[in-house]
């Protein structure tokens, strides 16, 4: 029952401005312009945050991008390794773990899971021309 009178006195003041109180909070992102003009205690508002933080969180999505690399020379196999550990240990910090992986010759797939989709087929672009470049060098091809 004290659940339902907390949110009964918090959504009465904000359902004024917003139709949901999470649609509120999540358009404010700044809690102390939210719970400035709510009469609510520091304890109940700490719990409050801590759940929406919880329920808000937004889920890390794998972005995948397919290619095709062939090397007929002498060292085919050696040049299309280099390639890929080349763009690999390039493009890989702390951050960022790309995963580049053989599906079946000559078709492999790199993998980055991330928060941020437009930095992450930055990323991707980034080991492809990588990739590009030294398979290229070595007398191969890439599709």
């Amino acid at each position: 029952m004290l659940l339902c009178s907390k949110y009964t006195s918090i959504a009465c003041k904000s359902l004024t401005r917003s139709a949901h109180l999470i649609h509120f909070l999540n358009c404010n992102r700044d809690p102390e312009i939210v719970f400035s003009k709510i009469n609510i205690s520091d304890d109940h508002k700490e719990k409050l945050l801590a759940t929406l933080h919880r329920k808000l969180t937004v889920n890390p999505f794998k972005i995948r991008v397919d290619f095709s690399l062939t090397c007929t020379g002498y060292d085919g196999v050696e040049a299309i390794r280099e390639a890929l550990l080349t763009a690999k240990h390039e493009v890989n910090d702390e951050t960022w773990q790309l995963e580049f992986k053989m599906i079946a010759p000559p078709h492999y797939k790199c993998e980055v899971v991330t928060h941020n989709r437009n930095a992450g087929e930055e990323k991707l672009t980034d080991a492809l021309a990588i990739i590009k470049r030294v398979i290229k060098a070595n007398g191969g091809s890439f599709k």
